[in-house]
């Protein structure tokens, strides 16, 4: 092969290399924001808005009502996610709280990694009464996380 053709293959391969580089370069920056992400989703957990489902929680159990904290994560840490569950006193379901919490109400703070966001849901007997909303991370105060309960607890327990 002649050293200008060659040279046109090195120049093609050089251009790809560079190309390969910057995108891999790119994916292990998005890579290391989303983990930045998750870490402060899970201090959130830790110090934010754990402690209010807690507090709340005891707030509902001193009224005879029953509840749950579930917390979840991924192997890979692509989703996060941390749920009050309640079993309202009086309710016909109330003596399978402890084997079947996927039929009771709950409010949930779960992670949107993809759009850096958390997703605050509700979820009422039969599926009625169910709503979305989203906030960025560093809103999430504890102001912010116990309005958000309130709100779902007034549906719940209407």
């Amino acid at each position: 092969m002649n050293n200008s053709i060659k040279g046109q293959f090195d120049k093609l391969f050089d251009r790809y290399d560079k190309r390969f580089s910057a995108m891999q370069k790119n994916k292990q920056q998005e890579k290391d924001e989303e983990q930045d992400f998750f870490e402060y989703f899970e201090n959130k957990i830790t110090t934010v808005i754990y402690p209010c489902m807690e507090q709340i929680g005891k707030m509902l159990q001193e009224r005879s009502h029953q509840y749950k904290i579930k917390q979840y994560h991924t192997i890979d840490n692509e989703e996060a996610s941390i749920t009050l569950i309640i079993c309202p006193k009086g309710n016909r379901l109330e003596e399978r709280f402890s084997i079947q919490l996927e039929v009771f109400p709950y409010i949930s703070f779960s992670t949107r990694m993809y759009e850096k966001k958390v997703i605050i849901n509700l979820q009422t007997f039969e599926g009625s009464g169910r709503y979305n909303a989203e906030c960025d991370i560093t809103e999430l105060t504890e102001q912010v996380v116990t309005t958000h309960i309130l709100d779902g607890l007034k549906e719940i327990l209407k």
